[in-house]
């Protein structure tokens, strides 16, 4: 035989495949790597593709003993997948450097591949799973809330004309000298800057300082930086303000009335309210509907006990951690990682990528025992979804999912969604209590 291969178990999600190859099919392999590269190279003195092999091999030797290291290793991987029925998940480990070096022209040459596989997972206590429903309930009083959001996003800073002392709520214009002992301190040093008089979220106390301070008058006051603050060098010390106040301002809502509500893009405040009111009941139905799945995943974990392999923690670890990336750069936020800071980042989202990798297999087990699966329709159909709700051309859209590993991610997530809702329609669901408040708003 030209090769044979071994399957060995080192675990319930770890394979190892050691493979063997003839010293005939490792010379096949050595002649078509030279005859390759024979081609692709000039050499003086001989035609294209006419330089002896051994001219070849001199000059070229390592470049095709890698190259003929690589052609054996994905045969005997390939060969193993189809002899032993195994499909590696993740990255193959290659062979050792003491077993490479072993490869020579003419001669036998084994080495041993490791790599992750699924677990085999006995899926079963997967329907009458017990479940909380938290009550949707939308009152008035979060309507309201609503409108008073936008009401700010409406408001206009207006000058304030009677009266010229600082007060509780207004918005100042203020220059800013700061210093320390060792001098001044250019981060804290400010023109026309524009300060809220109320709770401080660098300074503790700052704007409290301010309170009764005319327009046009000096005020100097001193304050110890807080060792919380984002200016490491400045923790605890001991910092003297000159501050004057150039204006003071008012922060001027739009009444409740028809015109806001148009300006809303509804009829009237009565119109407003109800669309608000639905919004609230759906955005609620929603989140309800999010915690139900995250119960279901909770229970399905806690049943069933089983090796997740490494490899896929680390992707969604990696996953996860790139999609917090492109939110801090969407909000125009700068950062610079090295190599241990992406490596901590990968840690501490470990748990939360585990729990993602072991969710995803269970749900598979229960989509192959119930046989359930999505149509080419239906991902079409949440493609232009997809379309609709992001306000563009849908062929704009298709075109982004023509990439079939895309097309087979969107595939997948949509069984698993089938998934969850058939486990959630056949659960033991008892009403629980409404949705905590930061959780029943739009936002």
């Amino acid at each position: 035989m030209t090769m044979q291969t071994e399957l060995v178990n080192l675990s319930a999600v770890r394979r190892e495949v050691k493979v063997k190859f003839s010293e005939d099919e490792v010379s096949k392999t050595f002649k078509k790597k030279t005859r390759q590269v024979n081609e692709q190279v000039s050499v003086q003195g001989f035609r294209p593709g006419k330089a002896p092999d051994s001219v070849i091999q001199g000059r070229y030797g390592s470049e095709i003993k890698n190259e003929v290291l690589q052609e054996l290793m994905e045969s005997g991987l390939k060969t193993a997948m189809v002899e032993h029925k195994v499909l590696p998940v993740g990255p193959v480990e290659p062979p050792a450097p003491a077993e490479t070096q072993k490869l020579e022209n003419g001669r036998a040459f084994d080495f041993s591949l490791r790599f992750e596989v699924r677990p085999e997972i006995k899926i079963d206590g997967y329907k009458g799973l017990k479940l909380v429903k938290p009550k949707v309930e939308v009152s008035d009083a979060e309507v309201d809330k609503e409108i008073e959001r936008f009401r700010m996003t409406a408001a206009q800073l207006v000058p304030v004309m009677i009266r010229d002392f600082v007060e509780e709520k207004d918005y100042v214009t203020l220059d800013i000298e700061a210093n320390t002992l060792a001098g001044p301190v250019p981060e804290l040093t400010v023109k026309e800057e524009l300060v809220e008089i109320g709770p401080d979220r660098v300074l503790p106390g700052f704007t409290e300082k301010l309170i009764g301070q005319k327009v046009g008058d000096l005020r100097s006051f001193d304050l110890v930086y807080p060792k919380e603050g984002p200016a490491a060098e400045l923790h605890e010390k001991n910092i003297n303000f000159r501050v004057v106040v150039k204006s003071i301002k008012k922060l001027e809502l739009p009444a409740v009335d028809d015109e806001l509500a148009k300006d809303a893009g509804y009829e009237s405040v009565d119109a407003m309210k109800a669309a608000l009111k639905n919004s609230l009941t759906v955005v609620q139905n929603m989140r309800v509907r999010n915690k139900l799945r995250d119960q279901v995943l909770d229970e399905l974990i806690k049943k069933h006990d089983f090796e997740v392999p490494e490899s896929l923690v680390r992707e969604q670890s990696m996953n996860i951690l790139r999609e917090a990336l492109r939110r801090l750069q969407s909000e125009g936020m700068r950062y610079d990682l090295d190599t241990a800071d992406v490596e901590q980042l990968i840690g501490t989202y470990r748990p939360k990528a585990e729990r993602i990798v072991r969710g995803g297999l269970l749900l598979a087990e229960v989509a192959k025992a119930e046989t359930l699966d999505v149509s080419e329709e239906d991902v079409d159909k949440q493609i232009e979804s997809f379309a609709e709700m992001s306000k563009q051309d849908v062929t704009r859209v298709r075109a982004a999912y023509a990439d079939p590993q895309r097309k087979e991610a969107l595939r997948l997530q949509l069984i698993d969604e089938k998934v969850l809702d058939m486990l959630i329609a056949a659960a033991d669901v008892s009403d629980g209590e409404p949705l905590p408040v930061e959780e029943r708003q739009l936002r």
